[in-house]
């Protein structure tokens, strides 16, 4: 089955590539800041002879709120917006597919009336050129020749 994917122009290409860019900025700063969040191992808890105790370690961590507030301002501020236009050119997309599945339908059904249509005339013109033709229709009471 071979449907046409519906076509972009330069302008939505355009939009849609500026969004996702956008998007995928925001995913970087998400992605970059948990790195800085994560734990890190500064010690261990002492067993009663002074040696480490592994089962018991000491983390630090930076405080999470900058990387937190600026993750979530940017998103706010820019990706929310973003992401809805990329969600309205999908769906614009999507319906304008749909458009081009009832055209291909319509096109698909008027194409068969057409093959069939020219079935039966090439089936008439066959009929005609073998010689099987028709006589030529006479009214009752009507003779093919002069009145004796």
């Amino acid at each position: 089955e071979n449907q046409q994917r519906p076509s972009i122009d330069a302008e939505e290409y355009a939009t849609i590539r500026d969004v996702m860019q956008g998007v995928l900025r925001w995913t970087e700063e998400v992605v970059n800041g948990l790195y800085s969040l994560q734990w890190e191992v500064i010690g261990y808890a002492a067993l009663p002879d002074g040696s480490p105790d592994y089962s018991h370690p000491y983390h630090k961590m930076p405080n999470p709120n900058t990387c937190i507030t600026m993750i979530l301002s940017m998103y706010a501020d820019i990706t929310r917006d973003q992401l809805a236009k990329l969600m309205s050119a999908v769906d614009a997309l999507e319906d304008r597919s749909r458009q081009n599945i009832v055209n291909q339908s319509r096109l698909d059904q008027a194409t068969q009336g057409l093959v069939s249509i020219s079935t039966a005339a090439s089936s008439l013109q066959r009929q005609n050129s073998s010689g099987t033709q028709r006589a030529p229709y006479h009214n009752q009471g009507q003779s093919d020749g002069p009145a004796t």
